[in-house]
């Protein structure tokens, strides 16, 4: 599973799977284009979650925000963070048809 961090023009940072629910269960990849991230499966511009938003992933198009901390003046995202995303993710994709 991968991830992406960004800081938005608003220089706000968001941290988040790099793909859409639909898009991961599909096969699909997100891409980028003009400095947005593009959804595969509706070609809509998808928003990086800021850190104290939470947008319903199993909604749709929707990036699921990664929690983070600032250690040192560096992102840290921890492991068990990540695992249980993953693992939601792939729940996910085995029960959605593309």
């Amino acid at each position: 599973v991968r991830f992406l961090v960004r800081r938005g023009r608003d220089g706000v940072v968001g941290a988040a799977l790099d793909s859409c629910r639909r898009c991961y269960s599909s096969g699909l990849r997100n891409y980028v284009w003009m400095g947005d991230l593009i959804c595969r499966h509706c070609g809509h511009a998808m928003r990086i979650p800021g850190p104290q938003e939470h947008m319903a992933p199993e909604k749709g198009c929707v990036l699921d925000a990664l929690p983070y901390s600032v250690e040192n003046r560096s992102i840290v995202i921890r492991t068990h963070v990540l695992a249980e995303k993953a693992r939601s993710l792939l729940a996910s994709a085995s029960t959605q048809a593309p």
